[in-house]
């Protein structure tokens, strides 16, 4: 046993990019250049505040909402 042993090989190795995935590599966070993934096959939770460019995600509101269509303007 040592640092190349071979009774738990990670499978699908990836050698260009840092993850942090489950053993069936369906739920993973990968740091990418300067990109962040996270998938979760089954979904991603969120606990806490959300930001998006400074914005709360949660509890937000819509600019150039008119009734009837489904498009909305940006989130204000």
């Amino acid at each position: 046993m040592g640092f190349r042993s071979q009774p738990a090989v990670v499978s699908d190795y990836s050698a260009d990019t840092a993850q942090l995935r489950n053993a069936a590599g369906d739920a993973y966070i990968e740091i990418s250049g300067s990109t962040i993934n996270i998938h979760g096959a089954g979904g991603v939770n969120i606990d806490g505040g959300t930001k998006i460019d400074d914005r709360v995600f949660l509890g937000h509101t819509h600019t150039g909402v008119e009734p009837g269509g489904g498009n909305t303007g940006g989130v204000s």
